[in-house]
């Protein structure tokens, strides 16, 4: 016959591992709740001011990403997405009165840049927000043949590519190609490119006011260089 000692270290012992065998089977908490996390190049707070638009800037190939805008006589340039140039165009701001929106994103060195985040021309019912203009899809573009006699080189060639005008378009060239191109255009007497001429509903705009074509053919009186 068992002691009572024992009978209680049995009782125990039985107790002990019902314990652990509960704690193994007990169901995990659930999951906490939290909403789906955005990520946003803003940072968390935005500004709301009032002034007016006195001019468009462009990045360095050309395309509008930029307005100068002035508030009580500071001016600062306000960047949004290339692909908005044309909504954003298409209110007329120049020289308007509107009210804005303003977030930060981190700039090419790391540096804070003010961020266009709405705007309106003040007293409209009108409201751009540019988080609602999506990038359109990659593109190469409709391909077209552009003929001229007239080179007019770009004014503004100090980005990436080299530009010149022909017959109301921008071409749009690598440097190593212009640099071995332009002495022979200046001296052309007959020009034809053939390239991919860029979407107007994609939503960029030159800052020349042009349509962008990029070569892969240009043929230069009797000569027929291949662009790379």
């Amino acid at each position: 016959m068992k002691s009572p000692g024992s009978y209680r270290y049995a009782m125990l012992l039985l107790l002990l591992v019902a314990g652990v065998f509960w704690y193994i089977q007990k169901p995990a908490p659930p999951e906490p709740n939290h909403p789906h996390e955005i990520h946003s190049p803003f940072n968390a707070e935005t500004s709301q001011l009032s002034g007016k638009v006195l001019e468009f800037g462009s990045n360095e190939r050309g395309d509008i990403d930029k307005i100068l805008f002035e508030n009580d006589g500071q001016k600062t340039w306000l960047h949004f997405p290339p692909h908005a140039a044309a909504r954003i165009r298409e209110l007329d701001l120049l020289n308007k009165k509107v009210s804005i929106e303003i977030g930060k994103r981190e700039g090419p060195a790391g540096e804070d840049m003010p961020e266009l985040v709405a705007i309106s021309i003040t007293n409209s019912t009108e409201k751009l927000l540019l988080h609602e203009i999506h990038p359109p899809r990659p593109s190469q573009g409709k391909e077209v043949n552009i003929t001229g006699s007239t080179f007019i080189e770009s004014p503004k060639n100090h980005g990436p590519e080299q530009s010149f005008l022909l017959s109301g378009k921008l071409i749009l060239l690598p440097p190593h190609m212009a640099q071995t191109l332009f002495p022979i255009l200046r001296n052309a007497k007959h020009i034809l490119v053939k390239g991919y001429e860029r979407d107007s509903l994609d939503g960029f705009v030159n800052i020349s006011g042009q349509q962008v074509v990029r070569p892969y053919e240009i043929t230069i009186d009797s000569a027929t260089y291949l662009i790379q």
